[in-house]
């Protein structure tokens, strides 16, 4: 699979998470997170990761930004943090998912893939 359609996998995986989130699906938000872990560990594998996820720093939507910031921060990427404070002054669930990413990465508690 190209970079690209692992990108666009890991983009769906995220909204159809928060979809499921919204509806009290815990099954469905289970194998949509076993999604975005695979697409990272294939990005991983052909050494795209970095590259892939800081063009989706200006997504369209604050839970995929939150979501591809919080698998860049630990690489102390430059724009990861001031675009997670931004979402994390959003209201609803971005919001907060990025408000608790940065106060695990400010103590030294963050543990991503």
């Amino acid at each position: 699979m190209d970079t690209a359609r692992m990108v666009e996998r890991y983009v769906k995986a995220i909204l159809r998470s928060r979809e499921a989130l919204e509806c009290a699906d815990p099954k469905t938000r289970n194998r949509q997170y076993r999604i975005i872990f695979d697409c990272l560990r294939q990005l991983d594998t052909i050494g795209q990761r970095h590259e892939a996820l800081v063009e989706l720093l200006t997504h369209e939507s604050p839970d995929v930004r939150g979501t591809a910031i919080a698998h860049l921060i630990k690489t102390g990427h430059d724009k990861a943090v001031p675009v997670l404070e931004k979402v994390a002054e959003g209201k609803g669930a971005a919001g907060f998912d990025a408000m608790m990413v940065l106060k695990l990465w400010r103590c030294g508690e963050l543990h991503t893939l």
